[in-house]
């Protein structure tokens, strides 16, 4: 259901895809702002060539800006997109809104996750304490995806303010997938980002 597994590339060792992707959403989240991708590797202890692999390897899981920077890295992103998390004083991003969920909930943080309703134009607007949901909204997720993750599954990956809206949006643009309740979901989409914060958590 998730898109918690996939494909290491052959360029590149699991250690140093861990490490990247780790340090490089700590990097987006506490800094707030675009990384160079030499910034990037020196951080998380790897070789420049390293980055060039995965972005080359795995499309869609890096983004990236005009100027060549780290501005965006598994789901989290500092350049401003659909799906909003105010975490305090900070804003950021997600590509989709399962990363806004899961980021939230791992991070066991207080907020509010924004979105708009792309049936109706309507605000999501979802207050969050210690990770968890205290209102609740419908999120749509796809089934499966092909190619670059960020153009082919995420923008099918919605937040609605009901489940009637989203069954008629999904009825018009997807056929496999399921509409869950945000408080249904919530621990078990967090548990796919907590290996970024606690390698502990990683299997």
């Amino acid at each position: 259901m998730f898109y918690s597994h996939m494909r290491i590339g052959t360029l590149m060792d699991q250690d140093d895809y861990t490490s990247l992707r780790r340090t490089g959403f700590r990097m987006l989240l506490e800094k707030g702002r675009p990384v160079e991708l030499t910034e990037w590797a020196k951080a998380a202890g790897v070789a420049d060539e390293v980055v060039v692999a995965l972005i080359n390897d795995q499309p869609g899981r890096v983004e990236l800006d005009a100027e060549n920077r780290l501005v965006g890295v598994a789901g989290l992103s500092v350049t401003p997109g659909r799906h909003e998390l105010r975490i305090d004083t900070r804003v950021r991003w997600t590509w989709c809104a399962l990363d806004a969920l899961g980021i939230m909930g791992a991070l066991g943080a207080s907020g509010t996750i924004r979105s708009t309703d792309p049936h109706t134009g309507d605000a999501v607007v979802i207050p969050v304490i210690d990770g968890q949901p205290v209102e609740d909204a419908a999120i749509f997720i796809a089934d499966a995806y092909g190619g670059n993750v960020r153009q082919a599954w995420c923008p099918l990956v919605n937040l609605f303010t009901s489940r009637a809206t989203a069954e008629a949006w999904t009825a018009d643009h997807v056929t496999d997938g399921n509409v869950f309740e945000v408080t249904e979901i919530s621990e078990s989409s967090a548990e796919l980002w907590r290996p970024l914060l606690d390698p502990s958590c990683a299997n």
